[in-house]
């Protein structure tokens, strides 16, 4: 009997749902409402010099690959099965390709700008 690889990929939907679920918020709040409050210090933060110097880290770089790469599993996985529950005239197998090498894709193009900054 042939094990299924499901739990493979809910594994990745829970972490990047968590990952979202910590990080969007906090954006929001960063480059939306704090500057509109008038603090300063999330406005420099912001500006071009520092997030460059910032990304200059390694340690950086690999946090944001492993958050964006999660993130992307977590929109693919939602999708496919979203598609699922409509009943969509997809085939199963096609779908899961295409849902989960596009997550992949994303997560390579993700690498190669991180490497390239």
């Amino acid at each position: 009997m042939r094990g299924s690889s499901e739990a493979f990929w809910w594994s990745l939907f829970s972490a990047g749902s968590v990952v979202a679920a910590m990080l969007i918020p906090v954006l929001i709040f960063a480059t939306a409402l704090a500057p509109g409050f008038g603090w300063s210090v999330f406005s420099d933060a912001l500006s071009y010099g520092e997030i460059r110097g910032l990304l200059g880290n390694p340690l950086v770089k690999i946090v944001l690959f492993a958050g964006i790469s999660l993130v992307l599993f977590f929109a693919v996985h939602r999708i496919r099965h979203l598609i699922i529950d409509l009943h969509a005239p997809v085939p199963g197998l096609a779908l899961t390709a295409v849902s989960y090498l596009s997550a992949a894709a994303g997560a390579v193009l993700t690498a190669i700008l991180l490497w390239r900054i």
